[in-house]
């Protein structure tokens, strides 16, 4: 049976019954500290898993503990374990996920997509000089402070993997991230994370992915030709660009892209790109933000935001509403 409570650090954390996320074999609750404040507490059954996952597991721990200390990255309080349950207590946070609200608003102004991802590469920079990749780097994955707050922090390590000294890659394991995120390259690398980043900020302003495929990304060029492009600074796409180079080598590094002219461009225009149809052939409301679907070609029909892998359970978003 689920424990009630979970003791890391000294400090006593008491599990209620909301349910934050689920995914195949872990579920992630809301608890209380005891200061009163709230956090999320990743509950994983290791009862049924398979040598590859308890080892993603650790790997997760490892890269949490080696990428706290920046502002921009979920904190991570510890790890307990109690007979068969693996728990990570985490902080909370109350202003949902970047997918969230760019459905709700309709596309985010310029400027507010532009602050977003200079958080991103910076949190990116940070775990790349820890040698971490994270893995699945996707708005889903990006919480927002507060309802009406820029401020944002990377969570959901459920996919990181550390690579060793002196490597550049590693072969991507069979738990592999969002298909429409992933880079085209067949290793895991820093590059592979930046190419997701791309994908990220062209979707935050067009509210679309620019590939179908996997083999899309491989042949085509990202196109800025819809109505949404038309009043974005054009330093905006020549970074979207920079980031979506199909080569790895040539991509843009998180040093690189932190310094790359848009992120520090000044932009007065607070103007929505609001989306000139609906996104991916789905109307908005329609989108099914939770649905599953581990097929890595996802067919044209079904391209909506709503469409993502949920990594065997692997990490969660964690919000509090």
């Amino acid at each position: 049976m689920r424990p009630d409570e979970v003791c890391v650090g000294g400090a006593r954390y008491e599990l209620s019954d909301r349910v934050l996320g689920a995914g195949g074999f872990a579920t992630v609750y809301e608890a209380r500290g005891p200061d009163g404040g709230l956090v999320a507490v990743k509950v994983v059954d290791r009862t049924h898993l398979s040598g590859q996952v308890r080892a993603q597991l650790s790997c997760e721990r490892e890269a949490l503990e080696l990428a706290q200390a920046h502002p921009r990255i979920i904190r991570f309080y510890g790890e307990a374990v109690q007979g068969v349950y693996q728990m990570f207590v985490m902080e909370a946070v109350s202003g949902g996920d970047l997918l969230d609200r760019v459905l709700e608003r309709q596309g985010l102004p310029e400027r507010e997509a532009q602050s977003i991802m200079r958080q991103v590469i910076q949190a990116l920079r940070w775990l790349h000089d820890r040698r971490i990749v994270h893995g699945d780097v996707k708005p889903e994955n990006i919480l927002c402070c507060g309802p009406n707050s820029s401020r944002i922090k990377l969570a959901d390590f459920g996919l990181a993997s550390i690579l060793p000294a002196g490597e550049k890659s590693v072969s991507r394991p069979k738990l592999v991230g969002s298909a429409l995120y992933t880079a085209p390259e067949q290793n895991l690398s820093f590059s592979a994370d930046m190419w997701s980043a791309g994908i990220t900020a062209y979707v935050l302003i067009s509210g679309k992915f620019p590939f179908g495929t996997i083999d899309d990304a491989r042949s085509l060029a990202p196109s800025f030709a819809a109505d949404c492009w038309r009043n974005i600074s054009s330093d905006g796409p020549a970074f979207i660009s920079q980031l979506l180079a199909t080569a790895p080598e040539t991509r843009l590094s998180a040093v690189e892209a932190s310094h790359h002219a848009w992120l520090k461009l000044h932009i007065n225009r607070w103007k929505s790109s609001v989306f000139a149809e609906p996104m991916l052939h789905f109307e908005v409301g329609t989108i099914r933000k939770h649905a599953r679907n581990p097929v890595i070609d996802v067919p044209r029909k079904r391209q909506s935001l709503g469409y993502l892998n949920d990594n065997m359970g692997m990490g969660f978003s964690l919000t509090v509403n």
